[in-house]
């Protein structure tokens, strides 16, 4: 269990790290797929099949399909242009990366039962994860809605500036 866990979570995060840096939009997409089946892999290891089955059901076969689709439209699928002089841009993205961690490591750390909650054997219905997901884990929850909304806006607003770059 524990070597397929160490497998499971290097493939993912090599797909990971290649969905983010190759040129390629196809390869892009594809990794991101793999990321998306590894991440269900891991909830069935946790023994969270819903989960796992609702992972692959919406992200590997709507949003990547989606994805695809949306790349496959897209008339520059290799980038040719490489950005140079966006330093500021950089440091954007690694104080947001850093913040991200540390908030993810005080997370971890303020877990002071997590090897308890681990071994634990639960069985969880679709009912009650409902009602844990809107009691016990409502900020998290909310906090995760308000990320994808300003990942949605950003998209919004890059492909404005496109748009409006190639007009």
């Amino acid at each position: 269990m524990i070597a397929a866990f160490y497998l499971i979570s290097v493939v993912l995060i090599v797909s990971a790290v290649l969905a983010v840096s190759l040129r390629n939009l196809i390869y892009c997409t594809l990794c991101a797929s793999v990321v998306f089946i590894s991440s269900a892999a891991l909830f069935f290891l946790l023994k969270a099949d819903f989960i796992g089955v609702v992972q692959i059901l919406i992200y590997v076969g709507a949003v990547a399909t989606l994805l695809l689709f949306a790349v496959m439209l897209t008339k520059n699928l290799v980038s040719r242009q490489y950005y140079v002089g966006q330093k500021r841009k950089w440091s954007y993205g690694i104080f947001t990366a850093s913040a991200v961690l540390w908030v993810l490591i005080g997370s971890i750390r303020s877990q002071t039962n997590l090897a308890e909650l681990v071994t634990a054997d639960h069985q969880l219905s679709v009912v009650s994860l409902g009602k844990e997901m809107l009691t016990a884990f409502l900020l998290p929850f909310e906090v995760a809605s308000l990320l994808l909304t300003a990942a949605m806006i950003g998209g919004i607003v890059i492909a404005l500036e496109e748009k409006k770059k190639s007009s």
